[in-house]
């Protein structure tokens, strides 16, 4: 989380303005711990399109704690289907029953996150859709990060509450040419510690790759 500091609250060409946040680490035991206490609503959300509640109960197998469903839906988009850049990123490609089962299985990030909350909440979790922007490339001489257009992002946050709190989960198979730090370390508690090393999308597929089960141990 943070924040963007600015004297007139308008950001314009050529503008200099600080930005305040927080990295945050989500460690494997707090994450597996948390979701053992975690009080979810398990009939999920009556509100969810039909079609979208079965998938969700298909992708869980209609149970487990949060932390696992939340894995599950998360590999299970990122494995099935593709990412396609759309010049903005924060609005769809299509309507979510298209997405989801439609033939291409193709969508851009607000695609995904939309998916990827809708299942969650299905699932009986309680989640939201953020947008923003991925924290673009570091200028070695200066120091400064470059934030493009291209950069925009979305992706989903699902509570986890108590010191934890929002945590994000991302089933965007998107690739950015850049590598993944979590990758490089050994065990899931390398994957999750390092959620927010590089770019977030990166971290928390980086993340996913193990099992809920590896997460306890």
């Amino acid at each position: 989380p943070g924040y963007l500091e600015m004297s007139d609250g308008r950001v314009v060409s050529g503008d200099i303005y600080r930005v305040v946040s927080e990295r945050r680490n989500f460690f494997p035991t707090a994450l597996a711990r948390a979701a053992e206490n975690n009080v979810f609503n398990r009939g999920g959300n009556t509100t969810i399109p039909q079609s979208v509640r079965d998938l969700a109960a298909e992708i869980t197998m209609g149970d487990g704690d949060a932390l696992s469903k939340a894995l599950a839906i998360t590999q299970y988009l990122r494995t099935n289907y593709k990412f396609v850049y759309s010049a903005n990123e924060f609005a769809p490609l299509q309507s979510m029953d298209a997405f989801l089962f439609g033939e291409t299985k193709t969508g851009n990030a607000f695609d995904f996150a939309s998916a990827q909350t809708a299942l969650a909440v299905a699932a009986g979790l309680e989640a939201r859709l953020v947008t923003g922007y991925l924290p673009g490339e570091l200028e070695p001489l200066s120091g400064t990060y470059v934030v493009r257009a291209s950069d925009a992002h979305a992706w989903t946050e699902i509570n986890f509450h108590g010191d934890l709190g929002w945590v994000p989960f991302d089933g965007n198979p998107r690739q950015d040419g850049q590598a993944t730090a979590a990758t490089t370390r050994s065990g899931a508690a390398g994957a999750v510690a390092d959620l927010f090393n590089q770019r977030i999308g990166d971290q928390v597929r980086a993340a996913i790759k193990v099992t809920a089960q590896d997460l306890v141990d």
